[in-house]
């Protein structure tokens, strides 16, 4: 029996500085890309004033995060097999 692993990003928060404004909240991922190399995109995900604990941005985050993983490929998977 085979059962395919679905990969997930969950993704961490970072406070950026800003030079005028107040800091804003980053989300990073990592993504690999067709040639096989990595990076690491990030999306801003808002301002501290807006969400003043990470909790709260990692609840906003949360639709950041389903967009991405819905974009991933299905090739990305692992295939687990059980043996009995």
């Amino acid at each position: 029996m085979e059962h395919k692993r679905q990969r997930v990003q969950f993704g961490w928060l970072d406070l950026k500085k800003r030079r005028n404004g107040p800091e804003v909240w980053v989300l990073r991922y990592r993504e690999t890309l067709a040639d096989g190399s990595k990076r690491v995109p990030s999306l801003i995900v808002g301002s501290i004033e807006k969400y003043p604990t990470e909790s709260r941005a990692r609840t906003a985050s949360m639709s950041l995060l389903l967009s991405i993983n819905q974009e991933k490929t299905r090739g990305n998977s692992c295939t687990l097999r059980r043996s009995d």
